[in-house]
């Protein structure tokens, strides 16, 4: 099932393990904004975050905005040190707009939207191929496929 990524910026699904991705590609021809294959991730408060003796983390530009924020889990199955906001906000700059994550609560569904993005990428492609272009980045997307 889908989570509402608002409650999770809320803070309404810490302690949860979720499933997240995001193929956000603004224009075909740059590497995509963001771009976060199905991952599992841990739910955790900004609470929880290490602050030095000013009240700071190194991650304060990704969470200030949110009450939560996920760590995914390693190879080896336990948790990263990697922090990934809800938000994407490289095009809004850091705040509370931006393109949030989809998450969801098991990995099927995660994967079936991620393929449902890349396939709409995929479709933007071959309309371009249609006149000659970027046979390669369409390549690059299906390789990327689950």
């Amino acid at each position: 099932m889908q989570i509402n990524t608002k409650e999770v910026r809320e803070g309404k699904h810490d302690g949860k393990i979720v499933w997240i991705c995001h193929y956000n590609s603004r224009d075909t021809y740059k590497k995509p904004l963001r771009k976060v294959p199905p991952t599992k991730t841990f739910i955790v408060s900004n609470d929880e975050l290490w602050r030095d003796s000013y009240g700071r983390t190194r991650h304060d530009n990704l969470c200030r905005y949110n009450k939560s924020h996920f760590i995914p889990f390693n190879k080896n199955g336990k948790l990263s040190t990697r922090v990934v906001s809800p938000i994407d906000t490289t095009v809004a700059g850091y705040g509370e707009d931006g393109n949030e994550l989809y998450v969801f609560d098991n990995e099927e569904e995660c994967v079936k939207e991620w393929n449902n993005q890349l396939d709409h990428c995929i479709s933007i492609v071959d309309g371009l191929i249609a006149v000659g272009f970027l046979h390669q980045k369409k390549n690059e997307l299906l390789e990327m496929k689950k």
